[in-house]
């Protein structure tokens, strides 16, 4: 005999109830022994319909992600090199960058002290000749800026090989006091010699987030001295420049850092991210 929750037999109006509630058939199944104020048909009726069109909705959605995003994982797996050799080689540069660690760190030389200045700074590599500004046996093109450089105390020099010579590129350091203003020295400087360059300051973040300012110009005429297979001096060239100039105020100093290339010439000085790094070990003594 089935009895309810209190262990009380239902009356046979309650069971027939129950009957009808469901349908209104002979119902034998496991409901009708549900009590009435658990389960009512519209319920059943009413989850029921509602687990189905959840289901049906999910089933459509998963239905339509599938048809779109097998195609588009595909054109992103072709695209990556999937399938090919060209997967793995990304796979080995990406890899190789962070066993290097910070890209463009091994490009930069040691630290070079220089004697007498509160200064210290690593270059880029290829900037393997160091030159006096002052002095020296060598064209005064390849010793001195295109224009007297504020506070200039270095010049270093590389090249590229170029049909059969060797076309230089360079980098100037210099150095002065914070009262001293070089960006408009450098500016009056440069307008003395091409009235028409534009000259912008812009703010240029180093890797370490010191705040530079660069001034990127063209400059037309200027003389460059290739030099030959065997190191000596060939003749002169004229040729239109890129200089990049780098300021930094720290400390009672301005530090002055100046780029110089042929405008044809495809040189490492043409990397921004390159140029960060580099700043960022361009400092004061501590």
């Amino acid at each position: 005999m089935c009895q309810n929750r209190n262990g009380v037999q239902p009356s046979k109006v309650t069971r027939d109830q129950n009957l009808t509630d469901i349908g209104g058939a002979a119902w034998r199944g496991p409901l009708a022994l549900v009590p009435p104020e658990r389960h009512t048909l519209k319920r059943v009726l009413s989850v029921a319909s509602l687990s189905w069109k959840e289901s049906s909705e999910a089933m459509n959605r998963h239905s339509i992600c599938w048809k779109l995003g097998l195609p588009m994982g595909l054109v992103l797996l072709l695209a990556a090199g999937c399938g090919t050799g060209a997967y793995r080689e990304r796979m080995e540069k990406r890899l190789a960058e962070l066993r290097r660690g910070v890209p463009g760190q091994d490009e930069l030389s040691e630290a070079v002290q220089i004697s007498n200045l509160p200064l210290e700074l690593r270059l880029l590599k290829v900037f393997a000749t160091e030159l006096s500004p002052t002095a020296g046996a060598e064209h005064p093109a390849r010793r001195q800026p295109p224009f007297p450089l504020p506070g200039q105390v270095r010049t270093w020099e590389a090249h590229l090989e170029q049909g059969g010579l060797k076309i230089p590129y360079y980098v100037y350091l210099g150095l002065v006091e914070r009262s001293q203003n070089p960006q408009e020295r450098i500016r009056e400087r440069i307008h003395q010699e091409w009235p028409d360059a534009k000259i912008e300051w812009k703010d240029f973040p180093d890797a370490q987030q010191r705040s530079w300012k660069r001034c990127q110009v063209l400059l037309a005429d200027l003389d460059w001295v290739p030099l030959d297979t065997t190191g000596k001096e060939a003749a002169v060239q004229k040729q239109t420049g890129r200089m990049d100039i780098f300021l930094l105020q720290e400390g009672n100093h301005w530090i002055i850092l100046a780029c110089l290339a042929p405008e044809a010439l495809a040189t490492p000085l043409r990397r921004d991210d390159l140029y960060r790094v580099w700043l960022a070990n361009v400092k004061m003594k501590s």
